[in-house]
Formats: structure tokens, C-alpha cells, sequence
């Protein structure tokens, strides 16, 4: 639970090391964070499309981590819960912008990925962001029995991405 104190909130482990005393004892209000987590609301929905199955731990790595990075700069921000709904993952976060920036995290760390970002109506701050991964689809042509050369390679067709020496 977070700190009120002097206009912003602070976590209570860090207190002493800012302001040089304990931290109060925290009162009858719960920072929004908390609040939002109780009342089951959230301002960031981040939806991972057809992630890659063999990284799978490494991505669900990659979101507790930047989740738990963001909470020890500001202790507003944090990774709400992550879950699996059919063949994608839903991570929701208390902040829109935690949502943007970890799936332009993700996006850099696990190519290749498309990012849509979709902010909802003015009274609310909801974004919901979509990270489609694209898988590699292996060629006919490399798959086990076709034929060994590529059909670019046939004649007239393969010339022109090809530098000619002169």
C-alpha cells in the first residue's frame, strides 16, 4: 500500500530513505491503484495476438518484469493481472501509457509485431492496445518434398532481383 504524503503517493520502504523519518501510518484511503484493483476497473488493456509459443515464458517474463520496473519508478503504475483467453493473452495495467509503452517493448524485444492503439470515448480513459504477432510461414518451396529450387528462380523472373557483373 502507498504513502500519501506532500501532494503525490510514495512507497513506504522508500519513505525514510526520502524525507528522513517513518512513514505515517496510512489512513482510511486507498491510493487510486488499489482502488482500481478492488473496484475490478483498469485504464490499459494490452491484447498479445498469436504470440510465439516457444517464448512464451520469456514474453510473460518480459511483462512482470517492465510491470515491476514501472511500480518501483512510480507506485501508481502496475501490471493489474495477466491472463489467457482463447489462444491470447490479456495483460491490463492501471495506466493507458504502461499498456503503449510494454507493447512497444514487447515489439522491439519479439519481432516481428503490429502495435493498434484505441483510446476510448472522453470520459473515459481506457486504451486498449493490440499487439499482433505475425507468424513466419514456411515457403512451399522449403517444405519437405517440393522442389529444391524457388519458383522466383525460373527463368525471366529471378533476372532483375539478381545484380548482373558486368
Amino acid at each position: 500500500m502507498s504513502v500519501f504524503y506532500k501532494k503525490s503517493w510514495h512507497h513506504p520502504t522508500v519513505f525514510m530513505e526520502k524525507f528522513g523519518r517513518p512513514a505515517p501510518q496510512p489512513g482510511r484511503a486507498l491510493c487510486p491503484a488499489c482502488a482500481m484493483i478492488t473496484n475490478g476497473q483498469y485504464e490499459g488493456e494490452l491484447v498479445l495476438e498469436n504470440p510465439p509459443q516457444r517464448f512464451l515464458e520469456e514474453l510473460l517474463s518480459v511483462v512482470r518484469a517492465f510491470g515491476a520496473r514501472a511500480f518501483q519508478i512510480d507506485p501508481q503504475d502496475r501490471v493489474i493481472a495477466i491472463r489467457e483467453r482463447d489462444r491470447d493473452i490479456v495483460v491490463t495495467t492501471t495506466e493507458n501509457q504502461l499498456a503503449a509503452k510494454l507493447a512497444k517493448k514487447i515489439q522491439t524485444t519479439f519481432p516481428p509485431a503490429a502495435i493498434r492503439v484505441r483510446h476510448a470515448a472522453a470520459p473515459s480513459d481506457v486504451a486498449r492496445v493490440r499487439l499482433t504477432f505475425f507468424r513466419r510461414e514456411t515457403p512451399a518451396w522449403k517444405k519437405r518434398g517440393a522442389p529444391a529450387k524457388s519458383p522466383l528462380r525460373r527463368r525471366g523472373t529471378f533476372h532483375y532481383a539478381v545484380r548482373r557483373r558486368k
